[in-house]
């Protein structure tokens, strides 16, 4: 959708709804919804009628910043993490002695290694 992106691109400032609508994807509604939700969890401030001010936790989601970049790393990994009982019990719980057939694999639906 691109909030926190948006909120970065104006180097943290508040933004209006309408201000967020242009800068990202998706419904207006939406998009109102998820502001309340992320003030709620404190990652934005509702600072007045349809008006947000980011937090700093905020800007670290956007898209190139250090901490997003570490949160979709470990959403990757997690994944494959997700199906490793399941790739060892389809192995008969056989160390895996292939690369390009491990958790990541299945997990993906990829012959491609882990790093391609």
């Amino acid at each position: 959708m691109g909030v926190f992106d948006a909120f970065a691109a104006a180097g943290g400032a508040e933004l209006t709804v309408n201000e967020l609508d242009e800068k990202t994807k998706g419904d207006k509604d939406l998009l109102v919804r998820i502001m309340r939700l992320l003030s709620a969890n404190r990652l934005s401030t509702e600072t007045g009628v349809d008006k947000y001010q980011p937090q700093p936790l905020a800007l670290g989601f956007a898209n190139g910043a250090p901490p997003s970049e570490v949160i979709e790393n470990f959403h990757m990994i997690l994944r494959a993490t997700a199906y490793t009982h399941e790739f060892l019990e389809a192995r008969g719980y056989q160390s895996p002695d292939d690369a390009y057939e491990t958790p990541f694999q299945r997990a993906y639906g990829t012959k491609l290694h882990h790093f391609e």
